[in-house]
């Protein structure tokens, strides 16, 4: 559970990170094609393999907790996972 836990966390860490990025150098972009075309390498093969990347956690995660039954860790690594959730929804 530690390791799915950690992992969800760089994932999202890493979703917030380019979200960020990208929301920042488009608003500056003013005919700028190197940044456009990274937007469209990232929208195009970046963000499906993050989302495929995501959907095996969440199976992980489920295994974990219906199959496995372990929910053991830390209390910082929770509260980390509930705070990156609520970072990529906001």
């Amino acid at each position: 559970m530690k390791t799915v836990l950690a992992l969800f966390i760089i994932n999202h860490l890493c979703f917030y990170i380019f979200t960020e990025y990208f929301n920042g150098t488009m608003s500056k972009i003013s005919g700028n094609t190197y940044l456009s075309v990274m937007g469209l390498g990232y929208s195009f093969i970046g963000f499906p393999l993050q989302l495929l990347i995501e959907l095996l956690l969440i199976i992980g995660f489920s295994y974990q907790i219906f199959n496995v039954g372990k929910y053991q860790a830390s209390m910082p690594l929770w509260l980390a996972f509930f705070a990156s959730i609520a970072l990529v929804i906001s």
